[in-house]
């Protein structure tokens, strides 16, 4: 429960320290800067600006454009680029931004125009490769005064049917099949031919399509039109060289060799730019910083000669500030007050080490109002528990704690990743414990294991066994039940709590559910016990009757509540009877009930474990390969089991808090606190001070 107290601070100054302290606030990054609203006694004026916005925003567009351009093609980055202040401002001073960008432009302007010299002579290439062995020049294939000429692509299987009703249409036409077999068998009528169909081996070979060249005369033009459009002949369009199709392929392919050198030459220049990579990064961050300044800066209160701006600060960075303010801003003046009411106040959480991961949980729900509660403390205990009981296996547990503290160690992660990470991390011990107490290691690897000081140990610190036992089956079952209402149960008295808290006696309104969730279930087992259901007494009659009047008590105070507060006959009855039947069935048995899952998950999660390591025993038989082959299975089976499962009691721990804990208690619907500070993705720089 600990959010952190803000404050709202105006600082007044001197307009020439203005940009000086815009760029503090930007590398100390305490103070969330909103928009001044102009006063009516303060006339607001344009700030001067370092670089006018469009000039920036041109130097912003062509270095995102070079990078796009010379760097798109990075795999991975290389990491941030760590340099001085002194180098950053060499580079700034130095770099010969307008002219390196018109280079590079001109160069790429080449390499477009080569790369489209090169499609546009391989669509040539393909369009000409059909009518490589056509023996004339392209040019004499087209119609002359006389006579029509085409080259026609159709499908095989209807090349017969079309050559037959030609015949029919006219004896004089010329047809020759592209490219012609070995002894170049033509189709004419005023030819004898001894076979002038095709035969199956040839359709087959020509497999789909046939390419074939038709001569025949003006006058019948419409009817061999119709014919070919009948079996779908597709015309193939090609330019009138005078040069035969094989002539302008090889000449195609000598300039596609030439174009690939000119490219591949152009493109070596280009790689030879790359070598300005850091300073193209680095003048990146630099004018992007420069750009959030100036809009920060724009949203200032200015007259001639003095400024203000406003926003918000946490209570326990403001005596940092105060203190940065005397020491290097010692004409800038700081006022600053509590929130007040109706104000949109940003939210920090401010938790411990050990509960700052659960924060993660909190956010992925909702921020917690300013004035509400953070229920990441209080949610910590239950969601590691659930987590563990979930996956319930040692051997996983340790798993997932190592590969954690990898990540956490190796990985540059976001603030979000972090605290993921050592969510899982912590689960992941905790889980160590709850599997050595079901006895679950890698499923039931010890029990194979031929080691017996190893299985005396791990019987010994085994409190329960519900893979192997049904009675501890059941037992692990009703521990998951009696979990869920433990927490169903603390988030009602939080609700009991914090309603006391903000509406004084109005809130015991709630005393009432917070009774009937407690009593009911020792209501029941008192009169089981009565009644000799249970093998055991519940503490006696005395305590069965001072309950049972307790509870009625509690279920006339919600009937009472309601009938007060609703109006009308039908609605009094509908919701006095609707709340004992949420609070019964909704708070105390569904939500109760839900924790099943935590039950179903660790079985699931330790009976796959058993199955892998029963594929294992089988594999290891197998001659020459067995051993390699139960090891594959070994170590691929298991991260699958603990991937899945770790996933699994991930999100249904979370949906256990969102659903049934946090729907007790918790409002969210609050504002990320967001400080202004520099944003560097590319960048570190060394030594400390302010930006630049």
């Amino acid at each position: 429960m600990a959010i952190g107290r803000m404050k709202r601070i105006t600082l007044i100054g001197p307009k020439s320290q203005g940009r000086k302290l815009t760029r503090f606030l930007q590398e100390k990054a305490l103070l969330e800067i909103t928009h001044f609203r102009e006063e009516p006694t303060l006339k607001e004026l344009s700030p001067e600006k370092a670089l006018p916005d469009k000039e920036l925003d041109e130097r912003l567009k062509r270095l995102y454009w070079l990078k796009e351009i010379l760097f798109s093609s990075e795999k991975k980055s290389p990491g941030k680029i760590r340099l001085s202040r002194t180098e950053l401002l060499s580079i700034v001073k130095n770099f010969a931004l307008n002219s390196f960008s018109k280079r590079v432009r001109t160069l790429n302007e080449r390499i477009k125009k080569k790369e489209n010299l090169k499609r546009r002579l391989r669509e040539l290439q393909k369009e000409l490769l059909p009518l490589e062995k056509v023996s004339l020049p392209l040019c004499q294939l087209l119609s002359t005064v006389y006579t029509k000429i085409g080259i026609y692509k159709i499908p095989s299987l209807q090349f017969n049917s079309l050559l037959k009703e030609m015949e029919k249409t006219s004896p004089y036409f010329h047809l020759e099949i592209i490219p012609p077999p070995t002894n170049h068998t033509y189709f004419s009528r005023n030819l004898e031919s001894p076979n002038p169909h095709l035969t199956h081996s040839q359709l087959k070979k020509d497999k789909k399509q046939t390419l074939f060249l038709i001569i025949y005369h003006r006058e019948k033009e419409k009817e061999f039109s119709l014919l070919l459009n009948k079996y779908n002949a597709t015309a193939q369009r090609f330019l009138p060289f005078h040069s035969t199709a094989a002539a302008v392929l090889s000449f195609i392919q000598e300039r596609l060799a030439i174009t690939e050198e000119d490219i591949c030459r152009l493109n070596n220049e280009m790689g030879e730019f790359g070598a300005e990579r850091n300073k193209i990064l680095v003048l990146l961050d630099y004018y992007s910083s420069l750009k959030e300044e100036e809009d920060i800066q724009s949203s200032f209160g200015q007259t001639k000669s003095a400024f203000l701006l406003s926003g918000w600060i946490t209570a326990r960075d403001l005596s940092d500030l105060k203190r940065y303010l005397k020491e290097s801003f010692p004409a800038v003046a700081l006022y600053f007050r509590e929130p007040k009411k109706g104000e949109d106040v940003p939210t920090i959480l401010e938790n411990r080490a050990l509960f700052e991961p659960f924060e993660a949980v909190t956010d992925l729900y909702g921020r917690p109002l300013y004035k509400g509660m953070d229920p990441s403390a209080l949610l910590s205990i239950f969601f590691i528990l659930c987590f563990a009981i979930c996956l319930s296996d040692s051997g996983y547990g340790l798993l997932l704690a190592i590969f954690s503290f990898i990540l956490l160690k190796k990985l540059h992660l976001s603030e979000m990743g972090k605290r993921l990470c050592r969510l899982f991390l912590f689960s992941g011990l905790v889980t160590i414990v709850v599997g050595i107490m079901t006895g679950s290691c890698f499923g039931d690897l010890i029990e194979r294991i031929p080691f017996s000081p190893l299985k005396r140990l791990n019987e010994r610190v085994t409190f329960l066994s519900p893979v192997k036992d049904p009675e501890d089956m059941m037992k692990f079952f009703y521990f998951a039940l009696f979990f869920g209402y433990l927490q169903v149960s603390f988030g009602v008295m939080i609700k009991l709590v914090k309603s006391i808290k903000d509406f004084g006696r109005a809130g015991f309104k709630n005393l009432a559910p917070f009774l009937i969730q407690l009593g009911l279930p020792l209501w029941v087992l008192a009169l089981l016990s009565r009644r000799e259901i249970l093998p055991f007494s519940f503490l006696g009659n005395s305590f069965f009757y001072c309950l049972s009047g307790l509870l009625i008590s509690a279920f006339l105070s919600v009937i009472l509540q309601q009938l007060r507060e609703q109006r009308g006959v039908f609605m009094k009855l509908f919701w006095a009877g609707y709340s004992i039947y949420g609070m019964v069935v909704g708070n105390l048995l569904a939500d109760t009930l839900s924790y099943s899952r935590l039950f179903a998950l660790g079985m699931t999660t330790a009976l796959l474990a058993i199955v892998m390591n029963q594929l294992v025993s089988l594999a290891l038989p197998v001659p020459y390969l067995g051993v390699i082959l139960g090891m594959l299975i070994f170590c691929f089976g298991h991260l699958f089991n603990l991937a899945i499962n770790t996933l699994g009691a991930y999100v249904h721990t979370s949906r256990l808090q969102y659903l049934e804990f946090f729907t007790k208690f918790y409002e969210a619907g609050g504002r990320v606190f967001k400080p202004f500070r520099v944003e560097r993705k590319y960048t570190i720089i060394k030594g400390s001070g302010l930006n630049i």
